[in-house]
């Protein structure tokens, strides 16, 4: 059985002992206590965001960058820098007004990745980043305007037209940088299938105004009838800020490689980021109708992902990446025909932070989860299934879902095709399994 009662007003900032109390029949008495402070000023979730960058690209040591805080940051805020993963230098400034500004010092020459944080009265921590590239590294450049471009494009007058000549010309850690504006024209074969632009060495391909003025496409009116956009294929490889739209491979292929991942085949990655891939098509046999990660380690995070299409997986098929991290993506509104509207997890077991909503397939309308997938702490709403599994659908062994609400989805929520194996669902808001 379960009970709920409300207490008196209580005031902010007061520690309150609540103690209830039950009685059998016989007047044995039971209780229980519980500790419960009100929160206001400063005890609420703290927010930190940088919204002056300053120059991403400087020959200098330092920079000034600037942002903003909420109210719930209290008194100091820190920056660091990390240099290769590990932390160089930092400081701390003070939080004032709700904008704050700093210094950052000693950068090394290089990518050079710069986090500046608060944290309320409890200790609650809210960070943002940025990545700034510092000294004479190695630089390539494109430009859809480019008038006089000349190999090896290391400047912005110099830069090539095409982004596939700019990423011959880098070599392992250098940075090619996009300019804005619409890349359809161009493409290379490949044994994982045509793409615009194919990454196999250890460089960091990076717009540079955003994923919302940079377009990398696939098909188009008379180019190929069949592409995808992106094929990463190198374990130091990172893609930034990117839309990929209109990839579609060949949907006939043998191999199933090349006909997966119409916006991305993830074959090998350091990181996928701040990207938008939408009007992906991979049907009617291919999985991850915007992005397919493969056999990789690396992450994928801040991606949005909307209005893809597949057999599996229209938004998202991860399989046999055990040492991928997928997490803080939004994918909505893309259609599978036989499974996985959103996303497909075979082997691979660090889904997380996710937004999965307005998906839509005959099983598993959010996520179907194969054999030893993990999903954590994802919300999974608004999604349908024709036939089972609005939610989730649980079609191999050992799957794990945890802290994650999965509700609003069709008819049922999660189903289990064999209630025998060992799923397991924990710390989650959701109705009970079907079939199980």
């Amino acid at each position: 059985d379960r009970w709920e009662v409300k207490t008196a007003p209580l005031e902010v900032g007061v520690a309150y002992t609540v103690t209830v109390y039950g009685t059998n029949i016989n007047g044995v008495v039971a209780c229980d206590t519980a500790a419960v402070e009100r929160a206001g000023v400063g005890t609420g979730l703290p927010v930190v965001t940088v919204t002056n960058a300053g120059s991403l690209l400087t020959l200098e040591t330092s920079c000034g960058i600037g942002g903003t805080n909420n109210l719930h940051v209290d008194g100091t805020m820190w920056w660091v820098v990390r240099f290769h993963g590990a932390d160089v230098t930092g400081g701390t400034f003070a939080a004032s007004g709700g904008r704050w500004s700093v210094t950052i010092t000693d950068m090394q020459t290089g990518r050079n990745e710069v986090v500046v944080g608060g944290a309320n009265l409890w200790g609650v921590a809210a960070t943002d980043r940025l990545l700034i590239e510092q000294g004479e590294t190695p630089a390539h450049y494109v430009a859809t305007n480019a008038s006089a471009p000349s190999y090896p494009y290391t400047s912005w007058a110099t830069a090539a037209r095409r982004i596939q000549e700019t990423v011959e010309a880098a070599a392992d850690g250098d940075t090619v940088w996009v300019g804005p504006g619409k890349y359809y024209a161009g493409g290379v074969t490949h044994a994982h299938g045509p793409s615009h632009v194919i990454v196999e060495k250890g460089i960091a391909l990076r717009s540079a105004t955003g994923a919302a003025q940079t377009v990398i496409g696939g098909v188009y009116d008379g180019g190929p009838t069949a592409q995808r956009c992106v094929l990463l294929n190198h374990s130091n490889a990172v893609l930034e800020g990117f839309t990929l739209a209109d990839g579609q491979p060949p949907h006939l292929a043998y191999d199933d490689n090349i006909r997966r991942g119409g916006g991305a085949l993830v074959m090998g990655f350091e990181a996928m980021r701040d990207c938008m891939v939408t009007r992906c098509d991979v049907r009617p046999y291919g999985s991850g109708g915007g992005i397919s990660v493969q056999t990789s380690t690396g992450r994928l995070y801040r991606c949005e992902v909307w209005s893809n299409a597949a057999a599996r997986g229209g938004g998202l098929a991860v399989g046999w990446a055990p040492g991928a991290v997928v997490s803080d993506c939004i994918v909505r509104d893309n259609q599978a025909t036989e499974s996985g509207g959103c996303l497909v997890v075979d082997n691979s077991t660090d889904v997380r932070n996710c937004l999965i909503t307005g998906n839509a397939t005959d099983k598993g309308g959010g996520v179907e989860i194969v054999n030893l997938g993990a999903v954590w702490n994802c919300t999974v709403e608004n999604n349908t299934a024709a036939l089972r599994g609005d939610g989730f659908y649980l079609s191999g062994n050992a799957a794990l879902v945890r802290n994650t609400i999965c509700f609003s989805n069709g008819v049922e929520n999660v189903y289990a095709l064999n209630a025998a194996l060992a799923h397991r669902i924990e710390y989650s808001c959701t109705t009970p399994l079907t079939n199980s």
